[in-house]
């Protein structure tokens, strides 16, 4: 009877440590693709603000831009969870981001928070610019 008591206390903590390590794998079959997303979005963002600054363009046009990208990576982020600020005479664009994105993972639903504050200068300034255009139509 002991025996019998052993091996079903082996084999129910063998099940208990495969079940576990499924429930991991599944929760980072989830997770980790939504951290992707959020780094990628965080890396284009950086690159809008600067390409902004650079070109000059206003705050509408940086958000657009924004936006668009969090709808392709499918990120449910929206306009007032966004704050975009172009200081021109700094050649400088600062972004704010605050969101947060829902994981449903079947017997929880985690509620993964993302923030950012990014501040980007101009790559280059506005005669560079316009001496490569004048080179560029030669």
């Amino acid at each position: 009877m002991a025996a019998l008591s052993r091996t079903l206390g082996h084999n129910f903590s063998t099940l208990t440590r495969w079940g576990v390590i499924l429930l991991l794998v599944h929760a980072g079959w989830k997770v980790v693709p939504v951290y992707a997303a959020a780094l990628r979005f965080e890396q284009d963002v950086a690159t809008f603000a600067r390409v902004g600054a650079t070109e000059g363009q206003d705050e509408g046009e940086i958000l657009y831009h924004v936006l668009e990208r969090a709808r392709y990576l499918e990120l449910p982020v929206k306009p007032e969870n966004v704050r975009i600020l172009n200081d021109r005479a700094e050649k400088m664009v600062l972004a704010r981001l605050e969101y947060h994105v829902p994981v449903d993972l079947g017997y929880r639903e985690l509620r993964l928070k993302f923030r950012a504050n990014l501040r980007e200068r101009a790559l280059l300034t506005q005669q560079d610019l316009d001496q490569m255009r004048k080179a560029v139509e030669y």
